[in-house]
């Protein structure tokens, strides 16, 4: 993944912001997460926010993959309108014979959201070294329509290990096409010892590598080559 020079973003006319920030006693000087705070201050970033789905691998109501999504919410708030997709257990099995124009109410929202979304977040666990059910069935729902083709996408995996699921996934997002780099995906191991129920990232080097493909993702969505501070 791509290095940045934290200390460049770093100036008296940010220093007010780094002092109070609630991440400034982890590394106050040149935090990442302060770094994040003025990304939408460079030259890449729009005045508007930018649309994100985000979807969570996982069925389970407090899940680890959700708090993720709740600490990405909160890392982004000032940059991304981040907005949850959690029903993909409510998406029926996929069938071919539905795959039209006209498909299931919840197939059409799921595909309509993802339309006019800026990007795609994906954070999921490996379930038996593999894509958890539910969401390759989600996946395969828009294989046909298309939704997924050069859209800005962020892969996550976050579980005990994770290295077999994630590269499923891979082959499977490559396959419809989707705007993947090698900046935009990520694999948290022992992902519970660094998430917490609250949503935050509590292990350091696991927030500043969430942080990084933010960052990219945000660049890429934008157009841009270069991240500038101001």
């Amino acid at each position: 993944m791509q290095k940045y020079d934290n200390s460049r973003f770093i100036s008296d006319k940010y220093q007010h912001s780094v002092n109070s920030s609630p991440y400034r006693g982890i590394n106050p000087v040149c935090s990442i997460i302060d770094t994040f705070i003025f990304l939408k201050k460079s030259q890449f970033t729009s005045n508007a926010m930018k649309n994100i789905i985000a979807i969570s691998g996982s069925t389970r109501e407090k899940s680890t993959n959700l708090n993720l999504i709740h600490a990405i919410q909160s890392l982004t708030k000032d940059t991304f309108n981040v907005q949850i997709f959690n029903s993909i257990s409510e998406l029926p099995h996929f069938n071919p014979d539905l795959n039209t124009d006209a498909p299931p109410a919840t197939v059409a929202s799921f595909r309509t959201m993802l339309r006019k979304a800026d990007a795609i977040i994906i954070c999921t666990p490996e379930y038996a070294m593999g894509v958890p059910g539910s969401l390759k069935n989600a996946i395969d729902w828009v294989v046909s329509s298309n939704e997924f083709s050069q859209k800005p996408t962020a892969l996550i995996t976050a579980s005990s290990v994770g290295q077999k699921g994630h590269n499923a996934l891979m082959e499977t997002l490559k396959i419809i096409e989707a705007d993947i780099r090698d900046e935009t995906q990520l694999i948290i191991p022992f992902a519970q010892t660094k998430i917490s129920k609250e949503g935050v990232i509590t292990d350091e080097e696991t927030r500043n590598e969430v942080l990084l493909l933010l960052s990219a993702l945000n660049n890429i969505v934008a157009g841009s080559t270069t991240i500038e501070p101001i």
